[in-house]
């Protein structure tokens, strides 16, 4: 958690954080740890999960009225962060993949919401995936090869640490988590 934390805080992280790792891994629950801490702080902060939005979700307009926000949550940050930090969390993002998604015409309304972010680099977002999912849909691979705007962090290298585990790197991490 700590170092998902320092990334988002630094002034000269990348805007957009991924939060990547197989399934059950806890990539949502430091996540909503790592927004505690930031709304705590101040924050403005905005989370949604795209495993709960169906195909009339386009743009980035419709996202926010699923959120039942008026406007697009991006937009909303922005006018309220006021050139201050502010978070968006969007969790989930591989139910809009095209590899294992169920709604992957969705993802537009994902890529309108980090469009409009470009000039608003206070606006720090997280997004959650899972590894395969960014590995196999060419829109997810693009948006983590965004340099120095984006930067993948993978949950290995955290998970393990906030449960109380430690793998030395050679080891073989278990796969049947809570078996």
């Amino acid at each position: 958690m700590e170092q998902l934390y320092e990334r988002l805080v630094a002034e000269d992280g990348p805007q957009i954080v991924v939060c990547e790792g197989g399934a059950g891994l806890g990539k949502s629950a430091v996540v909503t740890d790592v927004l505690v801490r930031l709304t705590e702080e101040g924050w403005p902060a905005a989370a949604v999960r795209m495993d709960g939005v169906d195909a009339s979700v386009q743009t980035a307009k419709d996202l926010g009225a699923r959120m039942t926000l008026s406007e697009s949550p991006a937009l909303l940050l922005a006018g309220v962060a006021d050139e201050a930090s502010a978070l968006l969390v969007i969790d989930q993002l591989d139910a809009v993949s095209t590899y294992n998604g169920r709604m992957s015409d969705a993802y537009e309304a994902v890529e309108d919401v980090l469009a409009q972010l470009v000039g608003a680099p206070n606006i720090k977002v997280i997004l959650v995936a899972r590894t395969v999912d960014i590995d196999n849909d060419r829109r997810l691979s693009g948006l983590v090869a965004e340099g120095a705007r984006t930067l993948r962090s993978p949950s290995a290298f955290w998970t393990w640490t906030r449960c109380g585990l430690s793998c030395r790197p050679a080891e073989r991490i278990p796969t049947a988590w809570g078996r």
